[in-house]
C-alpha cells in the first residue's frame, strides 16, 4: 500500500512501470546470453579481425559483461520502488565502462585470476 502511494507521489503511471519491468527483463535475458558466451552481441567484437580478437580474453569479457547486465537488470527492476537507484544504475554503468577500458584483466596474455 505504501509503495502504491509512493508511485502516485512520483507521478508514475502503469505504462512507466511496465516499461521499467520489461527493460529489466530484457537486460536480464541479454546478460544471461552474453554470460553464456554470446560474445558476438558485444559492441565492436564481431567487427574485429581474428588478430584483434586474439588480443582479448573472451571468457573474461563475456562473464564480466554478462554479470554486469544481470546486476543492472536487478537494479532497474528495483528502480520502480526507489528513485535513488537511478543514480546507482548510471554510476555503475560509468564505472564498469571505465574499468573495462583500463583494466588489463581482459587482455589475452594476462593470467586468469581465480
Amino acid at each position: 500500500m505504501a509503495a502504491a502511494l509512493y508511485y502516485l507521489d512520483l507521478g508514475l503511471d502503469g505504462s512507466t512501470l511496465l516499461i521499467l519491468l520489461f527493460s529489466s527483463i530484457f537486460l536480464m535475458v541479454l546478460g544471461l546470453i552474453i554470460y553464456m558466451g554470446g560474445a558476438m552481441l558485444l559492441a565492436g567484437y564481431n567487427t574485429m579481425s581474428k588478430e584483434q580478437r586474439a588480443q582479448y580474453n573472451v571468457n573474461e569479457i563475456t562473464s564480466f559483461m554478462g554479470a554486469l547486465l544481470v546486476l543492472l537488470s536487478i537494479v532497474a527492476f528495483f528502480m520502480v520502488f526507489y528513485l535513488v537507484l537511478i543514480a546507482v544504475f548510471i554510476g555503475a554503468t560509468i564505472v564498469a565502462v571505465i574499468y573495462v577500458n583500463v583494466s588489463k584483466r581482459f587482455k589475452a596474455d594476462m593470467p586468469r585470476r581465480l
